[in-house]
């Protein structure tokens, strides 16, 4: 019986780092600019043709063990691509409250419309719209909070 005591506490304490079970959502989406030092900073909706590498923080609301967090880079119309996907970042195994990702291109980004689209567990749970804009256009817009009320959510 000593001998699966241990187990049985290894046990708990997995089953707690795993959550309760509960679908993991998204509390709030906050895209930023590069700080300079390859993370997040300012964060904006409307980003500059310069700004060459885009971050996305994703607030989740609640640890969520083993999960499959998706990130979809969409130019929605920009640069002469409609509905292209530029990028996708799958992280698995992930055992976090916060999921970050990034999207960086060796040159200026094209001015346009594009999208984020944020997968948990294979769910698309929230789309964020963003644009590029020339420097004259330009305007700070802050991060993304998900839609109070969503069918079969609470």
């Amino acid at each position: 019986m000593k001998a699966a005591l241990p187990i049985l506490v290894l046990l708990v304490l997995l089953a707690a780092a795993c959550g309760n079970g509960e679908p993991v959502g998204v509390t709030r989406v906050t895209l930023a600019r590069d700080d300079g030092n390859g993370e997040p900073g300012q964060p904006t909706l409307v980003f500059s043709p310069a700004d060459r590498t885009f971050h996305a923080v994703i607030d989740l609301d609640h640890v969520a063990g083993a999960l499959e967090a998706r990130l979809i880079w969409i130019a929605v119309d920009a640069g002469g691509e409609t509905n292209e996907t530029i990028d996708v970042a799958t992280f698995r195994g992930v055992e976090a409250n916060v999921v970050k990702g990034r999207l960086t291109l060796p040159s200026d980004w094209p001015v346009g419309k594009y999208r984020l689209e944020i997968y948990l567990n294979g769910q698309l749970e929230e789309t964020v719209d963003f644009t590029v804009e020339s420097d004259r256009n330009n305007r700070d817009a802050g991060s993304a909070a998900p839609a109070a009320a969503r069918p079969g959510r609470s």
